[in-house]
């Protein structure tokens, strides 16, 4: 008869033993993986997987990450608190480089809940947190541009109002919303409309250059920000990423938007991935989009 080796359970080892040698059937031992092994075994890999990701992104990460430097940049915004609820890392950093000339294009005054003026002193109030010159910071109050995710601005208008400003303040890059507007708020859409129908119809000064924000999934939106940076680092030409101090600096800009500090607000500010990143694209037309007037 053979004599059959019965393993010992490994829930009968001795408290205080970490691993067993246990022989196998054909005479030779076994080393039980223990809880510590796998936790070591896990750093490890997850060191080498972060080292991996971060020399592969690197060249991207510090080669491309900024827009290259313009003189005079307007933001284009569809509401009061767009600056920080979405623009807040590349508009902390355009203010930290090009200090008096940033300016900002707010086209309605916020009042979808009849809370226009305030709204208007709480713009002026995070501007000034985030460094913004208050006489560089204008907001619209036009019946045709009210605050309402069902109203629909005229694009026309938008263009008009969007190229005298860029104009009389020689601008030469404009950043706002994509076609799909972040949110994918009508409002939000509307500035990318009309910056895109001065570029086809070729109305904006020739040195002017539009960049937009760019929309992502709602995982890469709300996951974390340490694994979007690789993504983002490896699929968008223009990345910002704010330091702890920044983000605080954002953080209390929103604060100063206390009428829109709604639970879910808060939360966002805590997850989304725009509160510390923001990647840009740059807005440009097919030749055979554009026409002249």
């Amino acid at each position: 008869m053979e004599d059959i080796n019965i393993l010992p359970n490994p829930n009968e080892l001795p408290p205080n033993q970490d691993e067993a040698v246990i022989p196998d059937s054909d005479g030779y031992s076994l080393k039980m993986v223990t809880q510590t092994d796998l936790i070591e075994t896990l750093v490890l890999c997850t060191i080498l997987i972060c080292t991996s990701a971060f020399l592969f992104f690197k060249n991207r990460f510090w080669v491309t990450i900024h827009l290259p430097k313009p003189n005079r940049i307007l933001f284009l915004l569809a509401h009061p608190d767009d600056e920080v609820m979405f623009f807040g890392p590349v508009l902390i950093n355009m203010v930290r480089l090009l200090k008096e000339h940033v300016y900002i294009l707010c086209l309605s005054n916020g009042n979808y809940e009849g809370k226009g003026s305030l709204r208007k002193k709480e713009l002026w109030s995070s501007c000034k947190k985030l460094g913004v010159c208050q006489s560089n910071i204008t907001m619209l109050k036009f019946d045709e541009l009210r605050d309402s995710p069902d109203e629909t601005w005229s694009i026309d208008l938008l263009a008009r109002i969007i190229d005298n400003h860029v104009v009389s303040h020689d601008i030469d890059t404009v950043i706002t919303f994509d076609e799909f507007g972040v949110s994918g708020h009508t409002n939000h859409i509307a500035c990318y409309k009309a910056v895109h129908k001065l570029l086809a119809q070729r109305q904006f000064p020739r040195n002017v250059r539009v960049f937009l924000l760019e929309s992502i999934n709602v995982i890469r939106k709300y996951c974390s920000s340490v694994f979007d940076c690789a993504v983002s680092g490896y699929t968008s030409d223009y990345m910002y990423v704010v330091n702890w101090k920044q983000r605080r600096s954002i953080m209390e800009g929103m604060r100063c938007h206390e009428s829109q500090l709604t639970w879910y607000r808060k939360l966002y500010l805590l997850i989304s991935r725009y509160i510390s990143i923001n990647t840009l694209k740059e807005l440009k037309v097919p030749a055979n989009q554009t026409k002249s007037n």
